[in-house]
């Protein structure tokens, strides 16, 4: 058996005991957000509105467009549909912490550790494939199902305003869905690797805990962000904690918001003329994913953040070896 096949059933393996959270729970949000999109749009009485025409009257209006006008447009209903998703994204980090959480711990309470230390995989190999299939598995499962909602907002909105006249074009920016993937892609990555060190805390807590393994990765920060208030007067723990898991999510928030707003119910597109098209063209081609790495790149608590997640991986491969 080579060591691609071993790290192929270890995957497999992974999959299957936590198909609850990898597969049911994207397949459920999916249908949910489906169901209740259709239902919307078949009994909602208010018409949506882009700036100040429906999409019933929308052919003239996109026929008088220019070519900045369209391919702005095109990027924000694309970013549309991938809103479509949010769920998706709410859900996801759940769905790592528990995995995380109970991946090691999962294996000593029901003894199946003593099968697969009988195996012959190492002890660093199991736990590395548990780390990064509770995390980039988990974020490229919940990415595919996202585009599967996007990609079925698309579908529906086509059918629901081409009954009504809207021009079926403007639903279909098949570049700048694609792009939105190539955007959100390296995002994925660079949000895993801010919060590396927060995924490596949890597999260690997972390594060694013998119960209630929840309790021993949240009050260890608790504790900590308690005494450095009292003690010290300062918040610098609880901020750096903080920041490796809010960086890599602000930026595409920032990004959604420089291209569309919402008010009164109404979704409104900052395009009135050709140079406002230009303009908005202009500010999303000024986000750029690199621009995000190169920060991330010249911060040293990013580095000390991975040093960090090191050191937790590796303790957890210890606890693993010792474990029985």
């Amino acid at each position: 058996m080579t060591t691609t096949q071993k790290i192929s059933a270890l995957i497999k393996r992974e999959f299957l005991d936590g198909k609850g959270g990898y597969l049911y729970t994207p397949l459920v949000i999916i249908a949910i957000i489906a169901g209740t999109s259709l239902i919307s749009l078949i009994l909602g009485n208010e018409p949506i509105r882009f700036d100040e025409f429906t999409m019933g009257e929308a052919s003239e209006k996109w026929d008088n467009l220019g070519e900045n006008g369209k391919e702005a447009i095109g990027y924000i209903l694309s970013f549309m549909f991938l809103i479509s998703s949010a769920a998706l994204w709410i859900a996801l980090p759940f769905v790592m912490f528990f995995s995380l959480l109970g991946t090691l711990y999962e294996d000593r309470r029901d003894k199946s550790i003593l099968f697969w230390k009988s195996m012959p995989v190492s002890d660093a190999t199991e736990v590395l494939v548990k780390f990064f299939t509770s995390t980039l598995m988990a974020m490229g499962i919940f990415f595919a199902a996202a585009i599967v909602l996007q990609l079925f907002t698309a579908i529906v909105l086509t059918i629901f305003f081409g009954i009504q006249g809207a021009p079926i074009s403007v639903f279909w920016p098949v570049g700048q869905i694609i792009e939105s993937w190539f955007v959100v892609i390296p995002s994925l990555l660079l949000v895993f690797l801010w919060t590396a060190p927060i995924f490596g805390w949890l597999i260690f807590v997972s390594s060694f805990s013998n119960r209630m393994p929840f309790m021993y990765a949240v009050v260890p920060i608790v504790v900590l962000a308690i005494l450095e208030a009292t003690m010290f007067e300062s918040t610098q723990f609880i901020e750096a904690f903080a920041q490796h898991v809010a960086v890599g999510f602000a930026e595409g928030v920032e990004y959604t918001a420089q291209i569309m707003h919402a008010e009164n119910g109404s979704i409104h597109l900052d395009i009135d003329n050709e140079e406002s098209a230009a303009a908005m063209l202009a500010s999303i081609d000024s986000f750029k994913v690199s621009n995000m790495y190169a920060y991330a790149f010249s911060q040293v608590k990013f580095w000390v953040g991975l040093l960090i997640s090191g050191g937790f991986i590796y303790g957890a491969i210890e606890f693993r070896k010792r474990a029985a």
